[in-house]
């Protein structure tokens, strides 16, 4: 039981110390959530639009078919206590969405700051070797110093 119970902890702590580059499978699936986030969002502001479009043409007495259905649905209890449900799980999966947001910029700011990382100090090893290079004569040492300068930039 205990263990079940300090899982998330261990979980929250290794994702935390995450170390290694994201690859490009995990950051796929990072932007198919966000997009199906998205849609949801959408989703949910349309049926909220069309509900507060209702309740307008009830109010400037519009006869539009179905509008009494809807007026009759919304002043029950029952379709009051379901809104105040739906309204409080919204508003969590507005603030795991947030959350997710969150986490995904902080795995992209990982990502960059490793990448930066790693490209100067390729630079720099490449500076000095051009350097290097410079004041070499031409021959078969500056030629291997030359093709290696060559592989070294050549995209992987």
């Amino acid at each position: 039981m205990a263990s079940a119970l300090t899982f998330p902890a261990r979980w929250i702590d290794r994702r935390a110390q995450q170390r290694h580059l994201q690859g490009h499978r995990h950051v796929a699936g990072q932007r198919q959530l966000a997009l199906w986030m998205t849609l949801f969002s959408a989703v949910r502001t349309v049926v909220w639009l069309l509900a507060m479009a209702g309740i307008l043409a009830y109010w400037l007495h519009l006869a539009l078919p179905g509008l009494r259905g809807f007026i009759t649905l919304s002043s029950t209890v029952l379709f009051v206590t379901f809104i105040s449900f739906y309204c409080n799980a919204s508003t969590d999966a507005a603030n795991f969405s947030a959350s997710i947001a969150a986490l995904f910029s902080a795995d992209a700011h990982h990502d960059a700051e490793s990448a930066r990382e790693a490209l100067t100090t390729n630079l720099a090893s490449v500076e000095d070797d051009i350097a290097r290079l410079a004041e070499l004569n031409p021959g078969p040492e500056a030629s291997a110093l030359a093709a290696d300068i060559r592989r070294r930039l050549a995209p992987a």
